[in-house]
Parts: structure tokens; C-alpha cells; sequence
């Protein structure tokens, strides 16, 4: 049977149109396929973004298959590349209802959320204790719950108490929602360049390579940290690089 998705992979395949788009093979458990688009404009053939699109290809994933912990192993290898380390929220977007907008919340279904476990049982439990702690929402889409998936993220922000900053694509909607932590324990900064594009990171040496980033002093900042030995608000020593303040979060642009 032919399983058709929505990933890089298969619009590659099926084009010849190569310009700023590579293609990398590697895997041993898996045949893994990265996709790499250097800029928008040349993804445009085929209706896909700048950035790295990893597809993964094998035989069932089961954990009575003679091969599961090497394919176990080499998951979480791949995935480590894309998340980042400490706590771990996971949202999973989408209708299960409709099965090409399923993927979200059937990945959300197979999560071990360990959050509860750590609190309750973590220091009781060598084991838990070493988990990483992974909370879970698979909310819904509008036509189910009459609720917008971006207000109940909002909510859930709300409640949840420790060191985070995240960024959520939505594809179907084409918007970013970013939040940070109550206390502003983790980093968040962004940045819009001349051509409109978004750059945002916890660290702003990440933005250095991005051929659309002015590296310019903001002169301003400097009476304000020799006074209070930091500079406080949301602008930086960098012109136009901005932190989102804590407990504040950040949709399509708008900041709130």
C-alpha cells in the first residue's frame, strides 16, 4: 500500500527543480532523508519554506520487533536535533477525525506524558526522576470544541509553572505562536528583517548566520546598563532584536 503524506520528501521526488535545495541519506535502523531548503524562494516549486524537513522510512515500529531498540535509539537521536533539552510541552494540532489532519493528535496519543509522574512519584523513583518531564493537550480543532486552538494554549499557559519558551507553526492557518515562561527564566528574542522574515531564538548569536540580520549597536541601551548594570525592558544592545518579556506571548506579529 502507498502512503502519501505532506512531507518534502515526496514533492522533491516528484520535481526536478534542485536550486538551493539539497537532499541527505543516512540512517541505519531507518533510511533517513533530510531535506534541506536555503531560502523560501526556493521551495516555491515545490510549496514548501525555508528550513530542514526529516523524513524517516522502515518497517513497523513495534517494541517485540528483533530491531526495536536500534530503531528506538535511532529515533530519538533524530528528534534530539529538533527539540530542546528540559521540560517538554506537546501539543498536538489537528482533527483526528480527518485523517490527512490527523498526524498531530495520533502523535500526542502515543506521548508518555511524565510530568504528574516526576511530581508525584519522582523522588521516590530512580527511574523517574531521570525522565525528562513531558506534558501533553491534544486539543481539538474550532469545529470540535468552538474554542481556537490559540486561546487554549493561553489558558494552559496560564497554569503551567517552570522554565519555558516555545514556538508553534500552524500550517493550515500559516501563523506563529510564541510564548514565554511567567518569570523569564528561559530566553526568548526575535527579530523582523527588511524582507519581512521573523528570526527568533533563546540566544542571539543564533540570528549571526542569517544573511537577513543587521548587526548594529544600539547606541540607547548603553546610559540604561551602566546605570542598572542590564538592560532592562524588551529592547537589546542589538538594534531591532527584541526579548519577548516574560509572561508574554506573541501571535502572527502581534505582541500580547
Amino acid at each position: 500500500m502507498n502512503i502519501r503524506t505532506d512531507l518534502a520528501l515526496e514533492s522533491v521526488n516528484a520535481t526536478k527543480v534542485r536550486d538551493g535545495i539539497t537532499k541527505i541519506s543516512r540512517g541505519k535502523a531507518f533510511k533517513v532523508t533530510e531535506i534541506k531548503i536555503a531560502e523560501d524562494r526556493h521551495g516555491v516549486p515545490i510549496g514548501k519554506k525555508k528550513g530542514r524537513y526529516i523524513t524517516l522510512e522502515g518497517a513497523p515500529l513495534g517494541r517485540f520487533s528483533e530491531s526495536f531498540k536500534d530503531m528506538a535509539c535511532e529515533l530519538s537521536e533524530e528528534l534530539s536535533q529538533l527539540v530542546p533539552k528540559g521540560p517538554a510541552l506537546v501539543i498536538g494540532l489537528g482533527n483526528n477525525d480527518i485523517t490527512p489532519d490527523a498526524l498531530g493528535p495520533q502523535a500526542a496519543s502515543r506521548v508518555l506524558a511524565t510530568r504528574h509522574l516526576r511530581e508525584e512519584l519522582g523522588s521516590e523513583d530512580e527511574f523517574l526522576s531521570g525522565l525528562r518531564q513531558v506534558s501533553v493537550m491534544a486539543s481539538g480543532v474550532l469545529g470540535q470544541t468552538g474554542i481556537e486552538t490559540a486561546e487554549i494554549i493561553e489558558g494552559l499557559l496560564e497554569k503551567l509553572r517552570g522554565m519555558f519558551a516555545f514556538a508553534i507553526w500552524d500550517e493550515a492557518d500559516q501563523s506563529l505562536f510564541c510564548a514565554r515562561d511567567p518569570f523569564g527564566i528561559k530566553p526568548f528574542y526575535y527579530y523582523t528583517n527588511a524582507e519581512g522574515e521573523l528570526l527568533f531564538g533563546s540566544e542571539i548569536k543564533s540570528f549571526l548566520p542569517h544573511p537577513g540580520f543587521v548587526k548594529e549597536l544600539n547606541e540607547e541601551r548603553l546610559e540604561l546598563y551602566l546605570t542598572y548594570q542590564y538592560s532592562p525592558g524588551e529592547d537589546t544592545f542589538f538594534k531591532g532584536v527584541k526579548k519577548l518579556l516574560p509572561a508574554h506571548w506573541l501571535l502572527g506579529g502581534a505582541l500580547c
